[in-house]
């Protein structure tokens, strides 16, 4: 799999979210029809032309429970983002492209005059977080995180040049990846003297 279908998926939900046609008065996401002409999760999708077909996306997705019937036939998103929570070709394809963009990035800076031309790599660490912190540090990640890839989803958005096949030589992808993590437990086993 090319990155088309995950980023199908997530810009899709972007649009579910933020675009007028698909919120209601209070700015929630409007129940849409799983298949079909648009408005569906179907036609959102393939507005992305994602390398498979819009139509096995879209199923997957209420499989993936990415979206939830509400009424017959009709489905909304089970979050702002699709946060897939089992092993799946989908969570593979999103791996593998993330280690090749962050490989790709960081050649590309090994590779560029220092200056302000290079792209951002960086990570914050400490290799002795206590333990207590821990709920602390997840819910701080989430949300700093998500801030910033929302606004930065929304700039890229409003960027992003309509599909034309003539325009396709000038356009190129960017983006921003963002997760935490955590290592392993530090705790030394003591093992008793005989």
């Amino acid at each position: 799999m090319d990155s088309s279908v995950v980023s199908a998926i997530g810009i899709s939900f972007h649009r579910w979210y933020r675009e007028r046609e698909f919120v209601n008065a209070i700015g929630q996401p409007r129940p849409l029809k799983l298949l079909g002409p648009s408005p569906s999760v179907e036609a959102l999708v393939r507005r992305e032309r994602p390398s498979i077909p819009a139509v096995t996306v879209a199923r997957e997705m209420l499989r993936l429970r990415l979206v939830r019937r509400v009424r017959s036939g009709f489905c909304v998103p089970t979050g702002m983002h699709a946060l897939i929570s089992r092993m799946h070709p989908y969570i593979a394809e999103h791996l593998a492209h993330s280690v090749m963009r962050l490989l790709s990035t960081v050649q590309y800076n090994a590779r560029t005059n220092a200056g302000g031309g290079t792209l951002i790599e960086r990570y914050a660490h400490v290799p002795n977080l206590k333990r207590s912190q821990l709920q602390a540090f997840r819910e701080f990640s989430n949300q700093q995180g998500e801030a910033l890839i929302d606004t930065t989803n929304d700039w890229l958005e409003s960027h992003r040049r309509l599909r034309s096949n003539k325009e396709r030589k000038s356009n190129i992808e960017a983006g921003l990846h963002v997760f935490a993590y955590l290592g392993k437990s530090r705790i030394v086993q003591m093992r008793r003297k005989s």
